[in-house]
């Protein structure tokens, strides 16, 4: 059985925890995981579980310091050093961990049998650090050979920019964060979930549901779950705070499913997007999707059938597609999820997933 490593970073494991149970009836694999800057380990239960898996071994490392500190480079060419010494025919990581982890893999590992998985293949417009952020993309794509990306979009982007270049689609095995109590209350809810970055466009999502309850009179709910830096500007926004219910927090793992459970909608009025993970979660738990029209969300929702588009960022678009709900919420909502239940059942089957990996893994080791 040939010996795989593949290397994590702690925000990471979400991507990873899922697939690499399922590839180790085909592999070995050393798992490398390390974390930085006094973190908390995710999923540290679902860790140790799996450490009891066959041909699955798992490291731990704790990296002290910031991201960009000499610690984090000797910590990380601590970890390359024994990963080499393991040989393997394959070395799978992500396109992360700047400024030091495709470097030093590079330098390390090499790039004959290393696949990068790219999550972003472009900088989303309003990520923290752009400009640096896409040196550091820019310097990865040339230098590496095979890479996966996440999204039919993504995959398409990359042979364009780099049509030499070895590329694999694989979506994200569902996130699962287990089966929810809760179910949808009288009250129509709509839900946004996850880190609240400026490019997702919190403000929009504020700004509409007011109009929208300014036009209407209707009451509604619109639960806004995740943790932001700056808040207050987001605050500020809001005139009718009965419409809101804000959990502007770090929202631990095991609220997830009921937290999705308990909403009928979920939305992301993003201005640009490569892909999104929450919006995994929104599928796996059946939730129609309220998305920005592009590309990273086309692949998923159908305009009227899994979902609704609407033009990126618009506080008008999105007021327009919440009033229609509103008012013919009952005759919408079971048809949609009902799609939402069949594209999940077709689009994310695990095994045809793992058949994408083997295939091309194998691919390389030849």
């Amino acid at each position: 059985m040939e010996t795989i490593v593949w290397i994590t970073p702690y925000y990471f494991i979400e991507t990873d925890i899922y697939i690499i149970p399922l590839l180790t009836t085909h592999y070995r694999i050393e798992w490398y995981i390390y974390v930085t800057n006094n973190e908390p380990l995710p999923y540290k239960e679902d860790i140790e579980r799996l450490s009891a898996h066959d041909n699955l071994t798992i490291h731990v490392e704790r990296i002290h310091g910031r991201q960009r500190s000499i610690s984090v480079l000797r910590g990380l060419s601590r970890i390359l050093r024994q990963a080499k010494q393991l040989s393997p025919r394959l070395v799978y990581t992500c396109m992360s961990g700047f400024p030091y982890l495709t470097p030093l893999v590079r330098h390390f590992l090499g790039t004959r049998n290393t696949v990068i998985a790219a999550h972003n293949v472009t900088t989303p417009q309003g990520a923290s650090s752009y400009q640096i952020a896409q040196l550091y993309t820019s310097y990865t794509l040339k230098s590496f050979r095979y890479f996966q990306t996440f999204s039919k979009n993504q995959y398409k982007l990359l042979k364009q920019l780099y049509p030499e270049k070895e590329v694999f689609y694989a979506p994200f095995i569902l996130k699962d964060y287990g089966a929810s109590h809760t179910t949808p209350g009288k009250l129509i809810t709509f839900l946004s979930f996850g880190y609240i970055r400026d490019y997702k466009r919190i403000d929009v999502l504020i700004n509409a549901a007011e109009k929208v309850y300014e036009e209407t009179q209707i009451p509604f709910k619109v639960r806004i779950a995740g943790k932001c830096n700056d808040w207050e500007k987001y605050q500020q926004l809001i005139k009718h705070p009965e419409l809101f219910d804000l959990q502007i927090r770090s929202i631990p793992n095991e609220e997830v499913a009921d937290l999705f459970g308990s909403c009928h909608y979920f939305v992301t009025p993003y201005q640009d997007i490569a892909q999104s993970g929450s919006l995994i979660v929104g599928i796996n738990y059946e939730k129609p999707v309220i998305a920005s029209d592009l590309e990273a969300f086309k692949e998923y929702i159908q305009d009227n059938e899994t979902g609704f588009l609407m033009k990126p960022a618009s506080v008008d678009d999105l007021a327009r597609i919440m009033k229609n709900i509103l008012l013919h919420h009952e005759s919408l909502y079971p048809a949609l999820c009902d799609n939402v239940r069949k594209m999940k059942e077709t689009e994310f089957a695990p095994e045809a997933i793992v058949r994408r990996y083997t295939t091309f893994f194998n691919h390389v080791m030849q």
